[in-house]
């Protein structure tokens, strides 16, 4: 049966409520892409397998998804539902952005015997193109009254992204249109202002009032207030990157709230806000969609509630760290910590949207910018955050290790070193190997520094950062957003500059081929020429069975080995290589489940490890 959805998230909600109560309870089984997966499929749609369930039960269920970049909240808008069987699948109608990241709503226990609750979780896209981490390709924007803020997304509905800038010194955010429509991808002209009710220092797109576009929420600089500007300044969907109308809250506080951030805090499908307050004690304040959690979707914020942190927080970030399916509250503070706040005070996944309990995370000095991702492969959110005072990164696992254990107890990692006086960070795959890798704009080097995980583009995803490099941008850089601007697949970078009003614009591109050695005989001195190897999978991640392209100089016998993401060997194959390229498939991963494995391929004293995906 199929359906596409339009009716409010809050009447699906309330019907399932009374349903489970008076039938039963769906139990979830498995779910598709995988909580926190790092490449799933942009093609690939979103699906929940339960156990035993009566059809009614299941008709009702909710499966809210909300694209970060393109189309928000996706259900109802620019996709379908299928309930078949025991399964609920969404279906977009177009694809996801490259290396964007997707949330995810249903209604189920997350076991036998538990109580059912709203079940989020999120996932990052797969990346493509020829991109490989090489940013040397530049181009600058002229940006005058620039603030740090700035958000790439589709605001005009039309398949490419549009940037979005704050200012501190004017009432007004400035909208530049990709102008891919004129043959001129990733080209951006000087943009329209859009009124804002005090000059925006922090922003992000997000759909707030639930009609399947991209609006508009700044943090304003010195009156502490947020403002909610809609998208086509309605809520009828009209996605046409003209922001109007909407509301404007106090947030209070004695300083900018100098960071903000979307997510679903309270599990009714909307989209609520939490913005860090800098004062002394710490703060972040709550804001609920609606006011409650009835899933009204209406873009209007509710009163406050605040919860305590460490002081001068400065990066804010919402995931589930402790695996209970709700949105936890972490933020950077200034004095080298993480504060963690769980979702309803425990790992239960109550979803109330109150914060409490958590830890203190130790960080490197001066702390201020934040991400959280999957960067060890194990399956759960690990922080990473960008240490201003020290120049580094710090990388903090959680559960201490790459187990998987989703405990919400961070420790482990290491610290990186980066440039001078680092600020924004993020955490993308930009050399399409399916990990994700560190990226910081900083301000006292006037570079980005990109470093690759596992050190290299092999995909090994072990956490352990290092090699990159560390192309410059503007001057004393702050504002950092990755995304796939000209449309070939890899993630690019945009960064702002607000002490020289610049933008700059850095396009992924291939890193030049290696000088080649050439190998002279010698009579008396023969030398063999060395081995080389060079091994590839298609499509990766994979949607079927991949293929394995090898190259090789040597004719020799090889070694195939298919592990999972903890080394455990599931399968091996030998066989001989010829010089030259080999193509074969691989068999042996036509019936994995979602997940994350390892391919080595050895020949003789040479091997290459790569990572392989499962949506």
């Amino acid at each position: 049966m199929k359906q596409l959805l339009h009716g409010a998230a809050a009447s699906i909600l309330l019907l399932g409520l009374t349903t489970f109560s008076a039938v039963g309870q769906l139990t979830m089984q498995q779910r598709w892409p995988a909580a926190n997966a790092v490449a799933a499929a942009p093609t690939a749609g979103v699906r929940v397998l339960f156990d035993s369930t009566p059809g009614l039960l299941l008709r009702q269920t909710p499966l809210w998804v909300y694209s970060t970049q393109r189309g928000g909240w996706r259900t109802g808008h620019s996709g379908q539902l299928d309930w078949d069987g025991r399964s609920l699948t969404f279906q977009s109608t177009f694809d996801f952005m490259p290396g964007e990241v997707v949330y995810a709503t249903t209604w189920a226990a997350p076991a036998i015997n538990q109580k059912p609750h709203a079940l989020i979780w999120q996932f990052t896209t797969a990346v493509g193109g020829t991109g490989q981490g090489n940013f040397e390709q530049s181009a600058n924007l002229p940006a005058p009254a620039l603030a740090p803020g700035l958000a790439l997304g589709d605001i005009d509905g039309d398949g490419d992204l549009d940037l979005v800038t704050g200012s501190p010194s004017t009432n007004h955010v400035c909208v530049r249109l990709n102008e891919e429509a004129a043959g001129r991808p990733g080209h951006y002209g000087p943009g329209t202002l859009v009124d804002v009710h005090h000059a925006a220092y922090s922003l992000a797109l997000g759909d707030m009032d639930g009609d399947g576009d991209l609006d508009l929420v700044t943090g304003s600089d010195s009156d502490g207030t947020v403002s909610v500007r809609l998208n086509g300044g309605d809520a009828t969907g009209t996605n046409t990157g003209l922001f109007s109308g909407g509301s404007v809250r106090y947030v209070g506080g004695c300083a900018t709230p100098l960071s903000l951030a979307l997510g679903d805090v309270d599990g009714d499908g909307d989209l609520d806000l939490v913005t860090a307050i800098n004062c002394g004690a710490g703060a972040v304040d709550v804001r609920l969609n609606g006011g409650d959690a009835t899933g009204s979707n209406t873009g209007l914020l509710g009163k406050g509630k605040r919860v305590a942190v460490g002081s001068n927080p400065f990066g804010l970030a919402l995931g589930d760290v402790d695996g209970d399916g709700d949105l936890d509250l972490l933020t950077a503070n200034f004095g080298g910590t993480v504060s963690v706040r769980l979702n309803g005070g425990n790992a239960a996944g109550a979803g109330t949207g109150q914060f409490s309990g958590g830890i203190e995370v130790l960080v490197d000095a001066g702390a201020v910018g934040l991400a959280l991702g999957d960067v060890d492969g194990d399956g759960d959110l690990d922080i990473v955050t960008a240490n201003f005072t020290a120049g580094t990164v710090s990388v903090r696992l959680n559960g201490g290790d790459a187990t998987g254990s989703n405990t919400g107890q961070f420790s482990g990692g290491s610290d990186v070193p980066v440039g001078s006086r680092p600020q924004r960070l993020a955490l993308a795959d930009v050399d399409h190997d399916g990990d994700l890798d560190i990226l910081a704009t900083c301000s006292g080097a006037g570079t980005v520094s990109v470093r690759m995980n596992g050190g290299d583009a092999t995909g090994t995803s072990t956490g352990r950062v290092g090699g990159g490099s560390d192309p410059a941008v503007g001057p004393a850089p702050v504002g950092l957003a990755l995304g796939d601007v000209d449309n070939d697949g890899d993630l690019d970078l945009i960064t702002s500059s607000p002490a020289a009003g610049q933008l700059s614009l850095r396009l992924n591109q291939p890193w030049p081929p290696s000088a080649i050695m050439t190998v002279v005989d010698q009579p008396d001195q023969p030398e063999p020429l060395p081995l080389s190897l060079l091994v590839q999978a298609f499509p990766n991640p994979m949607v079927d069975t991949p293929t394995l392209t090898i190259r090789t100089s040597h004719r020799g016998p090889a070694t195939l080995l298919l592990a999972d993401a903890m080394g455990r060997q599931l399968s091996q194959q030998q066989f001989t290589l010829s010089p030259g390229t080999t193509t074969l498939p691989l068999a042996a991963a036509q019936d994995l489940a979602s997940g994350v494995y390892l391919l080595r391929v050895q020949q003789g004293s040479q091997q290459q490890l790569i990572r392989l995906v499962r949506p």
